[in-house]
């Protein structure tokens, strides 16, 4: 399936799908009241096709249901954090999260750089 980084196979996975198979598991309007600085939801299904700025990933087994945790990182004081999962032949989109720039510091300096090979934002790694 994958060595230590799945970043390709859940790529891969996301690719196969179509726009019109990815969908958010609240509402759009609900996800937005929560987050109201995340951007258009075609602008998010977008990000997400393409893959690209795709930092980091990390997969986690929660209730028998497969997890997918997706770091996006535009610049070192902006990205966006996507939980997904795949069912019945689409995407779901659990929860996004705009991410600033103390979380991304604090994450390069933790979480992203255990599994090595990942960018030199601010000479950390």
């Amino acid at each position: 399936m994958f060595d230590k980084d799945p970043r390709n196979f859940i790529l891969k996975e996301i690719k196969r799908y179509k726009r019109e198979n990815i969908y958010f598991g609240k509402t759009f309007e609900i996800v937005k009241k929560q987050h109201s600085d995340i951007p258009s939801e075609r602008i998010l299904k977008n990000i997400l096709i393409e893959g690209k700025n795709l930092e980091f990933a990390e997969i986690q087994e929660i209730s028998k249901e497969t997890r997918y945790t997706l770091y996006f990182v535009f610049s070192e004081k902006n990205g966006i954090r996507y939980s997904l999962t795949f069912r019945d032949k689409k995407v779901r989109i659990i929860t996004v999260h705009k991410i600033g720039k103390r979380t991304l510091k604090k994450y390069y300096k933790k979480r992203f750089k255990k599994l090595g090979g990942i960018k030199k934002i601010w000479g950390i790694i």
